[in-house]
């Protein structure tokens, strides 16, 4: 049977995360599946990494 990582975080500021090394987290975890809450943002607010 396969294994699966799945991930969920409140991040509480997607921005504030990126500044935090949200990107290299997600680079070196590679989850499955990532759920996110509480971005607080617009998608014109993020940065072409994250989108």
């Amino acid at each position: 049977m396969k294994t699966y990582r799945l991930f969920s975080w409140n991040v509480n500021g997607i921005r504030a995360a990126e500044r935090k090394g949200f990107l290299d987290w997600l680079l070196k975890e590679q989850p499955d599946l990532l759920g996110i809450q509480e971005t607080k943002a617009n998608p014109d607010q993020l940065s072409d990494q994250l989108l």
